[in-house]
């Protein structure tokens, strides 16, 4: 998740460049970007509320008419109050993202995904409980405007949050801005570049580290529900000379995450465009992981002059179909394709061979690349179990309540329903839904410790 989609404001200073880079967004003639500030319905919130639409007019000379509950209406024509202190009214404000609201000429009061920002007065951590449902289902960036910190009452200025609940936060030491030293020879990978549950996995493989995280992260990749803000399929590219450990990473990355018989997985590689439709024929649309141990031959393949095999790799990069229409018919792809790929290169003059005229353009930005740069690494033996060994992320599990009959329960987050089933570790057969990350349960409690 981004580092800038929930960001804490501190000071009068910073205060006061909210309100600048809000009326700044709100004025732009060719694209107004809407507000909604949010105060509690009290007197004394609502009094902030004014207070901050009133301060506007420092800056415009004039009061910006920034969206403000309770003023918005409802349907019904009663007020409609925001808050992020229930799971209703928390998706109250998803609708009116997703679907913007009229008045009753027709006219647009607030454009569908419009609604860019939002700014929170004063919260209580209660009226910031479901802040993580709002997040997940849209891509407002939320503004959380405090009192004076006790701890540091000088406190001044904007402090995005790295750790939000079901969020598994960028470190705040993460340089997103760092400028790249063109001069300077690859080499490992910086333990500071990576990060989180990704960084774990990758150390168990005993596989080159370069080569294991991005295994790893792309094998992740097919886990992870996509939201408004996030489309999580990755292309990724271990290049490397023979020998040097990229089908090991490869490999054990596969086994580690039990993703060969997850239902996301396929290793045929596709000869022409029509190879790659019939691969993923829909009309479901799944994720899957490409997973090519010999990418080189797919690069040949798609650098045939009129091949449109690449073409169709972009494609998929960004949009979960495409296809092709010919004297043969019409036939179509869908799936949300995430790949994997060694690629044999000795050195980088050969690199240009591979990536040629027909590849670089477009391919070539959309995939991430690893070497090993130089690291040392000898082959070890690694003995694999899946019951044992298999390593499921923590946030493709769902917590499974066991039954007095010695069945289990457990709570769906993606289709928000019960499933039932006699054991543990088995797949969503009742989540109907294949975009679902959540397929693994654990037992965290007996019934007798919770109703059932």
């Amino acid at each position: 998740m981004s580092r800038d989609r929930v960001i804490d404001i501190h000071g009068a200073k910073a205060y006061r460049e909210l309100v600048e880079l809000l009326c700044a967004q709100k004025l732009d003639l060719y694209n107004p970007i809407e507000t909604l500030v949010i105060g509690d319905d009290t007197e004394d919130e609502l009094g902030d509320l004014v207070q901050f639409l009133t301060a506007t007019k420092e800056v415009t000379g004039e009061i910006v008419n920034f969206l403000a509950q309770p003023s918005v209406k409802a349907p019904d024509g009663g007020r409609l109050l925001f808050c992020l202190g229930s799971e209703e009214n928390t998706r109250m404000l998803i609708a009116l993202w997703r679907i913007g609201q009229q008045d009753p000429n027709g006219d647009w009061i607030v454009k569908p995904r419009n609604l860019k920002n939002v700014v929170i007065l004063f919260p209580t951590d209660e009226q910031l409980k479901y802040l993580p449902l709002l997040l997940e289902n849209t891509d407002i960036t939320v503004y959380v405007v405090h009192l004076r910190d006790s701890e540091d009452p000088h406190k001044d200025g904007f402090f995005p949050r790295t750790v939000i609940e079901g969020f598994e936060g960028i470190p705040a030491e993460v340089d997103l801005e760092a400028e790249e030293d063109a001069d300077h020879e690859l080499g490992t990978i910086p333990d500071d570049a990576m990060y989180g549950e990704a960084k774990k996995i990758a150390r168990m493989l005993k596989a080159p580290i370069g080569f294991g995280y991005l295994a790893v992260i792309c094998g992740l990749s097919v886990r992870v529900a996509p939201i408004s803000t996030v489309r999580p399929n990755l292309f990724g590219m271990l290049v490397g000379d023979v020998g040097e450990g990229k089908t090991v990473a490869k490999e054990r990355t596969e086994q580690i995450l039990g993703l060969v018989n997850s239902g996301s997985y396929e290793s045929t590689t596709p000869a022409s465009d029509r190879g790659l439709l019939t691969l993923f024929p829909g009309p479901e649309t799944k994720p899957f992981l490409l997973a090519l141990d010999e990418a080189r031959a797919a690069m040949e393949k798609g650098s045939i002059q009129s091949s449109t095999l690449i073409s169709g790799l972009c494609e998929l990069w960004s949009r979960d179909s495409t296809g092709v229409a010919d004297k043969k018919g019409v036939q179509r792809a869908s799936v949300r394709l995430s790949i994997l790929g060694n690629l044999k290169i000795k050195d980088p003059s050969e690199f240009p061979a591979v990536f040629t005229h027909a590849t670089a353009h477009g391919f070539y930005d959309r995939c991430l690349f690893a070497v090993r740069g130089g690291e040392k690494w000898r082959y070890s033996p690694w003995e694999f179990e899946s019951m044992r060994d298999e390593h499921i992320p923590s946030f493709s599990k769902l917590p499974a309540i066991k039954q007095h009959d010695g069945t289990y329960k457990t709570w769906c987050k993606f289709c928000r329903r019960w499933h039932f089933h006699g054991s543990l570790g088995v797949k969503t057969s009742h989540c109907r839904d294949s975009a679902s990350p959540y397929d693994v349960y654990e037992l965290i409690e007996e019934a007798s410790c919770a109703k059932s």
